[in-house]
């Protein structure tokens, strides 16, 4: 088993640069004239440089001599620079293109590394492109820094074609565009959004952007390489069976299998083994070999699978959340408070027959064989009886839904849950003509979850039917309030709160230029129970922090009075979050931490929980399943990459639905430095045991439900934002203690 990871062998220890305090414009006059002869970067407050050859003169500033040892994060600037040096001359003798300086991208020119050649025609102007990026990072061992290179393939949507040539092929006014522009003279060009077009006069288009018009060159501008983008294009100049071929070509192509990533990885770092890497500084390197399991600093965690608990004593348990619910139950059987749930249904009248045929398998169940079974919601759930009231909508309109909902809300009867039937079309809407949006807001302003079923899954034979019934009814109890299963607590802490905090971003006014952002907790205990979910107001992105910091005091005051907490009782708070916290930040949430360090002993660890990242594993030794995951290491495999630092894979072979996945990103678990609970090993259990307590579906999550519901309840938020006389707040406000989001 292997990392991407390659360690810089560093020859020299003491470093020598020139360095002056920094400023924007001397950083960018520096930068047009002498990034020829200087390597120029900034850290901090100066801006340092150093000759990139022995016989150039550098007169800037006064010398800084420093060990290297004692400024890393310094001097892997100063690797980067020369990596890039050595990038930017064999550009000059090689076809291929650098995009982005931090980290390095670049793509071949070439036509044997364009993924589609000889789909598209002779001088077509859009190509799949293969490229790299490479970054560096600073790791620790054993508080000792070591500077590495990460390297990965890329891939690139490439359109040359301006909205002047494609003029008359597709339909401009209503596109996003985008222009290539030089923003810094030492940067390569960059596409920047420039607006959507509103009309066309001549060669002039006419674009709307925060709510101002302006007007460019039809030559000057793009449309965005996304596929819907391209399919349009494709199909308009060259018919729509050459997209097909596009199409496939694109998604057969090996762009993602862990062992071509590999082995692409593996012949760009020989070239890369090969390079001299030195500087007029004193300071010199070259690449050694990539991280693995051979290394004595290789170390990993023992990972283990939960258990599942289904009685309130710990005694009924198992392996797996499926077998444990069709042999006990669910969790709180006893005492859960919708033993006879009333169901509204919301359907469309021409297909009333097969919404009840589907109701009644969802109800009692199906068997295919003996051990292909769905026991129906109501046996294995333990429910006494299931009640529907079926409400038809004549056509699949929204103002059809509406007047059925009106019915139904008018009846007075107590819902405790609505099942709403939606079709794939209803995807091709926009947000405020979906039906299923409108139906979720009417329901949920009466504190009614609701449960989306598409007539497509309803049309499926049993063999098809039976895993998703099975999920449904999962979704449907935690809807309800009901708690499936839950793990076992740690008996060495008193109280422990699990807080994940998401965001989503508010759609600017046409008069406002700021963005704002809306902050999204959810609040789990030790054991996995969901407590609540909060929302703060929508805020500046400036004053997020702060309004997020109000939303989780208020939480933890509810849980507070809820778990009746005892003076000096140990509380735990781990914190998910979907971004890096910086020091202010942190600080902001350790104070939180200090208010109550009076009433009660607090322990608190802030963890930053990512996929975006350029770590990867790779297991030679894993050949796959049915074809999938050749190379992709088995979930649950981590890799500590330091202190602070850990890698964990959750999605596997058997995690991936078919070979064009290709292999899954490990996240990387980042702890914050200002943390008081540091145990990096317990923590990434913990993410590891999270990711198997979603009740959206049996089968485990590609992340911990603490960054998965944030996300949920985020992206439904911005749905909802859309249709007309919505108050987002007032819908979710009384559903805060429901799992409505799933």
């Amino acid at each position: 088993m292997f990392c991407n990871f390659a360690v810089c062998n560093i020859t020299s220890e003491e470093v020598t640069l020139k360095r002056i305090l920094y400023s924007q414009a001397e950083l960018e006059a520096l930068r047009a004239n002498r990034s020829e002869e200087l390597y120029i970067f900034r850290d901090g407050n100066y801006i340092y440089t150093s000759a990139k050859t022995n016989g150039t003169e550098n007169t800037i500033g006064t010398e800084f001599r420093f060990n290297w040892n004692n400024r890393p994060y310094l001097t892997k600037k100063l690797a980067h620079q020369m990596i890039l040096h050595i990038l930017r001359l064999k550009a000059k003798n090689s076809n291929f293109t650098i995009d982005s300086y931090g980290p390095i991208r670049f793509y071949s020119n070439e036509d044997k590394e364009n993924v589609i050649s000889g789909v598209l025609p002779d001088g077509a102007k859009i190509r799949f492109a293969k490229g790299y990026s490479i970054d560096t990072r600073v790791i620790y061992n054993d508080k000792n820094p070591v500077i590495g290179v990460l390297v990965n393939p890329e891939y690139r949507w490439i359109n040359q074609y301006t909205c002047e040539d494609l003029m008359g092929i597709i339909p401009l006014v209503g596109y996003r565009v985008y222009e290539y522009k030089q923003l810094k003279q030492h940067l390569p060009p960059m596409s920047k959004f420039t607006g959507t077009i509103v009309s066309i006069e001549g060669k002039i288009a006419i674009l709307e952007k925060d709510g101002e018009n302006i007007q460019r060159n039809l030559s000057e501008l793009h449309v965005n390489c996304n596929l819907g983008n391209l399919q349009s294009i494709v199909s308009g100049l060259n018919g729509h069976t050459t997209w097909q071929r596009v199409r496939e070509c694109f998604f057969n192509s090996k762009r993602k299998n862990a062992r071509e990533i590999a082995n692409n990885n593996n012949n760009f770092y020989s070239w890369l083994e090969k390079c001299r890497f030195e500087s007029n500084a004193g300071f010199s390197f070259q690449i050694g070999k990539l991280f693995d399991d051979s290394s004595l600093e290789w170390r990993q965690s023992f990972i283990q699978k939960p258990t599942f608990v289904f009685d309130y004593h710990g005694v009924q348990t198992d392996i797996s959340s499926d077998s444990g619910l069709r042999k006990y139950g669910p969790y709180d059987k006893i005492h859960f408070e919708y033993k006879t749930p009333r169901i509204a249904v919301i359907c469309q009248a021409q297909h009333r027959g097969t919404v009840t045929n589907f109701l009644d398998k969802l109800t009692s169940g199906i068997q295919l064989v003996k051990n292909d079974v769905f026991t129906g919601m109501q046996s294995k759930y333990h429910l006494t009886n299931i009640r529907y009231d079926i409400f038809t909508a004549e056509k699949p309109t929204i103002n059809a839904y509406e007047k059925a909902i009106r019915e139904c809300l008018g009846s007075n009867c107590q819902y405790h849950l609505a099942i709403v039937e939606t079709c794939d079309e209803f995807k091709l809407y926009r947000t405020n003509e979906n039906p299923y949006f409108l139906s979720k807001i009417k329901f949920m302003n009466r504190g009614i979850p609701v449960q989306e079923v598409r007539i497509e899954t309803m049309h499926k034979s049993d063999a098809g039917l039976i895993y998703v019934l099975n999920n449904i009814a999962l979704a449907i109890y935690a809807k309800l309030k009901g708690e499936p299963w839950i793990i076992p607590r740690n008996q060495k802490i008193d109280h422990e709160l699990i807080i994940g905090i998401g965001s989503s971003f508010v759609a600017r006014e046409r008069n406002q230029k700021r963005r704002r952002v809306v902050g999204v907790t959810t609040i789990f205990s030790g054991d996995g129970r969901y407590l609540l979910n909060n929302k703060s107001k929508d805020v500046n992105i400036d004053e997020y922090f702060e309004e997020l910091l109000s939303s989780v005091r208020n939480s933890i005051e509810e849980i507070k009075r809820r778990q009746n907490w005892q003076e000096q009782e140990t509380v735990r708070l781990v914190i998910h979050a979907f971004k890096p916290l910086r020091d202010i930040e942190a600080e902001v949430i350790k104070k939180l931490a200090d208010d109550y360090k009076e009433e009660i002993k607090l322990d608190f660890a802030f963890l930053h929980i990512s996929q975006d990242h350029p770590f990867r594993i790779f297991d030679p030794t894993q050949q796959g399943i049915r074809g999938k995951g050749i190379y992709t290491p088995s979930r649950g495999t981590n890799l500590c990459i330091d202190g602070n630092n850990q890698l964990l894979q959750l999605v596997g072979p058997r995690e991936l639905k078919t070979d064009k996945q290709g292999m899954g990103v490990p996240l990387l678990i980042k702890l914050h430095r200002y943390s008081t609970f540091t145990d990096l090993g317990y923590l990434t259990q913990q993410i590891y045991t999270f990711s198997y307590l979603s009740w959206r579906s049996f089968f485990p999550s590609s992340m911990p439900i603490t960054i998965l519901y944030p996300q949920l309840i985020a992206r439904l938020l911005g749905n909802m934002r859309n249709v007309p006389s919505c108050d987002p707040d007032a819908v979710v406000s009384g559903l805060r203690g429901h799992l409505w989001f799933l």
